[in-house]
């Protein structure tokens, strides 16, 4: 599988995760603080028919003021139905529950965008996909190469009680449109905005 496919829009591409690729982030906190957020796929399977197993182990670093380094571990599970997305890591080993999924959407979460109920940390957030406004696509850099990710932009439904286009909801995620492999491109929560830079 290529890494890197023809989306279905114009100009755009679907990015196929695979182990040893490593995924760059950028993260700008409230507080004004800016770092990356290094992501190692040591080991990528989303269609596992194992469901004990861990289809998902990614190394991450952090460049922050506090720094830190750890390893996490989502299941076949937590790929395909996990309506819980986790942010925040400790140093070391997070071992995620089944219901859990960090960086990517589960495939549940992904196909039912249109709306649907979902925990980001620990607070229970309504997400609906907005239509009507331009598909939110990131482009990123893969060696000297860069690409443009076809995306699809989720918020919380707050943002339908507000008539001016120009409201920015607290949460958003831009999500990669691909159901094997939801990536998640650019999220925006209250304490911070993370954006995928690079790959490699």
């Amino acid at each position: 599988m290529p890494k890197f496919q023809e989306g279905s829009r114009s100009k755009c591409h679907i990015y196929n995760p695979s182990a040893g690729d490593s995924l760059i982030y950028e993260v700008q906190m409230t507080t004004g603080e800016k770092y990356l957020f290094k992501v190692f796929l040591k080991h990528y399977d989303p269609f596992s028919e194992d469901s004990d197993d861990y289809c998902a182990i990614m190394d991450w670093i952090s460049t922050s003021a506090r720094g830190g380094n750890g390893t996490i571990y989502t299941t076949c599970e937590g790929l395909s139905e996990a309506v819980k997305f986790i942010n925040f890591f400790f140093p070391g080993i997070t071992m995620l529950k089944s219901n859990m999924s960090a960086i990517f959407l589960s495939r549940k979460a992904y196909n039912e965008r249109q709306e649907q109920t979902v925990y980001i940390d620990n607070t229970k957030i309504s997400l609906f996909e907005r239509m009507g406004i331009p598909h939110m696509d990131v482009v990123v850099k893969n060696k000297k190469k860069k690409y443009r990710l076809e995306a699809f932009q989720l918020t919380d439904n707050r943002s339908m009680n507000y008539a001016d286009p120009s409201y920015k909801s607290d949460y958003q995620l831009w999500v990669q449109a691909s159901t094997r492999s939801p990536l998640i491109v650019f999220m925006q929560l209250p304490e911070f905005k993370l954006k995928l830079l690079e790959i490699k």
